[in-house]
């Protein structure tokens, strides 16, 4: 089978729209999601399609399309995460893509799902005003919108103004935003999966997330085994319950609570395919342990080995 790559790192930018807009508009949203869009040029088959916006500069082998392009004969298209805008765009062209319900993906991506499936003693859900006043935190708080994008969603200790400005951006999109304490965090690990249509569910490995110091993503280290916890599955399990199928990234940490060492096991669940998951399939392809990191604030890729 052929298959054609569209690399829709606007996953989250998407979820946020109150119309679904074109593909070409959508892969040219933000600077970075036009930067992103080539990563199928690391792990596409030879013989696979690469969508883009602009060709790329240098020698591929996959071969490259741009989205206005008259395309050969593709078996499907393999995404970053369910996209309204590739179906649209899918069914215009006459290419088989499959995605789960749209308002689905949104209910399991949010983190008021993890939050309701595994909360952090002492966090909260805010929904209004009310719910903020009420909250009484005895120490440093992270706030975060429930779906971000462009590395919009995290606020840490913020002034009162910050704050209700934050909030409000959230609360004007129907969304939530998440207290939590700030903890001492030890190691940052995510988990990475992939539910069928059928329900089956595989367990593609583990990465070692690189965060900076207010705990925003950086990079990925692989090549370390560990048996997941064991709420990772059942959060997988309760996905495909309400619909849901595709990649999916599980984040957790570990952390320092007056001197004894926690587990948080799910910090955000990622419906989608994630950074750690690239470090995983580039590693299959290097035969040897790795980490990918990214240079801000253009997300230049550097991959290294770690023997």
């Amino acid at each position: 089978m052929r298959f054609l790559h569209i690399c829709n790192t606007y996953f989250e930018w998407e979820l946020l729209q109150a119309k679904t807009p074109s593909l070409a508009q959508a892969m040219n949203s933000h600077p970075v999601f036009r930067k992103l869009q080539y990563i199928p040029l690391y792990y596409a088959d030879p013989s696979d399609g690469v969508l883009v916006t602009a060709p790329p500069s240098g020698q591929w082998l996959p071969r490259i399309h741009l989205t206005h392009d008259p395309l050969p004969s593709y078996d499907a298209i393999i995404d970053w995460g369910a996209s309204p805008a590739i179906a649209a765009w899918a069914k215009a062209h006459d290419i088989p893509y499959s995605m789960p319900p749209w308002e689905c993906v949104r209910a399991v991506h949010s983190k008021a799902f993890a939050h309701e499936l595994c909360p952090l003693p002492g966090s909260a859900l805010l929904w209004n005003t009310s719910d903020l006043e009420q909250f009484k935190p005895r120490g440093p708080v992270v706030y975060k919108q429930c779906i971000e994008a462009a590395g919009r969603g995290l606020l840490v200790n913020p002034t009162p103004v910050q704050l209700a400005s934050f909030c409000a951006r959230a609360w004007k999109q129907g969304q939530p935003v998440i207290a939590q304490p700030w903890k001492k965090r030890l190691v940052d690990f995510s988990t990475q999966w992939r539910i069928s249509k059928e329900g089956a569910i595989d367990y593609l490995g583990v990465t070692i997330c690189k965060n900076n110091a207010r705990g925003q993503y950086l990079g990925s280290e692989v090549g370390m085994e560990m048996e997941p916890p064991p709420e990772h599955r059942l959060a997988l399990k309760e996905m495909h319950t309400r619909g849901f199928f595709g990649n999916v990234g599980i984040d957790a940490f570990t952390y320092d609570e007056d001197g004894m060492e926690k587990l948080h096991p799910i910090c955000e669940i990622n419906a989608r395919k994630t950074m750690g998951w690239l470090a995983l399939e580039l590693q299959k392809r290097m035969q040897k342990p790795l980490s990918i990191h990214f240079e801000k604030p253009d997300w230049t890729l550097r991959i290294s080995t770690t023997e």
